[in-house]
């Protein structure tokens, strides 16, 4: 009965040792700090090549800003999330593609001291819309983080993830790795 207590004992450490693992490591930036950022508004994320099929795949957006906003809190931020139109097949391209700050800065909300944008420049997908045994799914983005008051990009990062060993569903894990890998090098508040 010991040894039994003694390995649960020793089991429930490891798991709870890999637990608090998983968050990001903190960052600390004392130039970064200067720009007194406390509040960040959250872009809708811009496909600049091939996007998610709005049919079968449509959710992936949302789970990308959903984990890039639990990250950033996590960092201590305020995170104001910008609300864009869907855009159709054939739209006028999206103002938040050129990646200038000014149409950056003029598309998000007053009260944000930043604004982040992501950039997905590579989507790769096979088998989400239909029944594969083994569908998989690529993506590589940038993200840009602008001041308001400097009015001008004042971090960057870049990633790539992938998945092509899920059985099942790749797109939890990537969309969670992609937003992870992202926000690695942002300095926490």
């Amino acid at each position: 009965m010991k040894g039994y207590l003694a390995s649960l004992l020793a089991l429930l450490l490891f798991v709870g040792g890999c637990a608090a693992a998983t968050g990001l490591p903190p960052v600390r930036d004392a130039a970064f700090d200067n720009h007194g950022i406390r509040a960040i508004a959250l872009q809708p994320i811009v496909f600049r090549d091939a996007g998610p099929n709005n049919y079968c795949e449509r959710d992936i957006e949302n789970q990308v800003r959903f984990h890039l906003a639990r990250y950033l809190q996590a960092k201590g931020y305020e995170v104001l999330r910008v609300e864009g139109a869907t855009r159709p097949h054939g739209a006028p391209p999206d103002p938040l593609a050129d990646g200038t700050p000014a149409n950056i800065l003029r598309l998000s909300p007053a009260e944000a001291d930043a604004v982040l944008v992501v950039w997905v420049e590579h989507y790769r997908q096979f088998g989400l819309c239909d029944m594969v045994r083994q569908p998989y799914l690529e993506m590589g983005a940038t993200a840009a983080l602008y001041s308001r008051a400097q009015g001008a990009e004042i971090w960057r990062h870049q990633t790539y993830v992938a998945d092509y060993t899920s059985v099942g569903n790749p797109v939890p894990y990537v969309t969670h790795q992609l937003a992870r890998q992202l926000l690695l090098t942002l300095p926490d508040r």
